[in-house]
C-alpha cells in the first residue's frame, strides 16, 4: 500500500525543495519539525504492540526514551516519525511543507493499518480494534523550520560582534561562528523575556549562526515566510 502511494507522489516530491530567495542570496530549508495528534486525547497508543508490528523500522527503548522512533524515505529525504503513548506525533527531516505535511499523512496512514489494543487513560480499560480509518492529523502544525545559506562574501566576525554586542555571542575558544539573534518584530515592542533577552528565544526572534566564511545557518524559524529575515 506504501509503494503505491508513494509511487503516484514521487512526481510531485521531485521539486519539493525549498529554496527562498533573499537579498543577499538563496536560503536552502533543511529540516522541518512538524507535530500532529494521531488519537483522540482520551486514548492512549500500546506502544509495546506497534514496536512489535512496525518491526525492524521502529526503535523503542522504554527504559532510555518512552517514545517509538521510526526512520522511512519516502522518495525525497528521510524523516524522523517520533509517536508518543498519548497520539501526539513529531516529524522532521521533511525539505519542503509539501514534504513535511506529505510525510505526515503517510505515517497516519501507515500506523492506520494495524490492530491494537487501545487503553483508556482513566479507567485503564483495554479497547482492541482496527486502526483503519481511525488514524487523525488533528492539529497539525510546524514548529520549527531550520534554513542555511552563503551571503556571498566573508565575514569579519570579530568585528560583527564589537558592533552588536547586546544581540550576538562570539566565543571563538568554544565555537568558531557567531550566534545572532534576529529579530522577525520590533524589538522595542518584545516583552516575552524582560531578564535575559538573549538566553531565551520567543515568538519575536530567531536564531543564526553565522561563520567567517560567510555561510550560515538559521534556526527557530516559525514560518515560512520568516526565512527571509535569515
Amino acid at each position: 500500500m506504501l509503494k503505491c502511494i508513494k509511487k503516484s507522489f514521487d512526481s510531485m516530491l521531485t521539486s519539493t525543495t525549498s529554496v527562498v530567495e533573499t537579498a543577499s542570496g538563496e536560503s536552502n530549508i533543511t529540516n522541518i519539525q512538524c507535530t500532529f495528534q494521531f488519537v483522540k486525547p482520551t486514548t492512549n497508543l500500546p506502544l509495546i504492540e506497534l514496536a512489535l508490528h512496525l518491526s525492524a523500522a521502529a526503535k523503542y527503548i522504554p527504559s532510555q526514551f518512552s517514545a517509538i522512533n521510526i526512520r522511512v524515505s519516502f522518495g525525497v529525504h528521510i524523516t524522523t516519525c517520533t509517536v508518543f503513548e498519548s497520539g501526539k506525533i513529531i516529524v522532521v527531516g521533511a525539505i519542503s511543507l509539501s514534504h513535511s505535511l506529505f510525510a505526515s499523512q503517510m505515517y497516519r496512514q501507515w500506523l492506520s493499518s494495524f490492530v491494537c489494543t487501545f487503553i483508556d487513560p482513566k479507567t485503564k480499560a483495554r479497547t482492541r480494534f482496527n486502526l483503519v480509518n481511525r488514524g487523525l492529523l488533528n492539529d497539525y502544525r510546524v514548529n520549527n523550520i531550520v534554513a542555511c545559506g552563503n551571503v556571498g562574501h566573508r565575514i569579519k566576525i570579530k568585528e560583527l560582534h564589537d558592533s552588536c554586542p547586546w544581540d550576538t555571542s562570539y566565543s571563538p575558544g568554544a565555537f568558531p561562528g557567531c550566534a545572532l539573534l534576529i529579530w522577525v518584530k520590533p524589538k522595542k515592542n518584545c516583552k516575552c523575556n524582560v531578564d535575559e533577552p538573549f538566553k531565551k528565544s520567543c515568538p519575536c526572534n530567531l536564531r543564526s549562526s553565522i561563520f567567517d566564511s560567510g555561510k550560515f545557518t538559521s534556526y527557530g524559524i516559525p514560518t515560512l515566510e520568516h526565512v527571509n529575515y535569515s
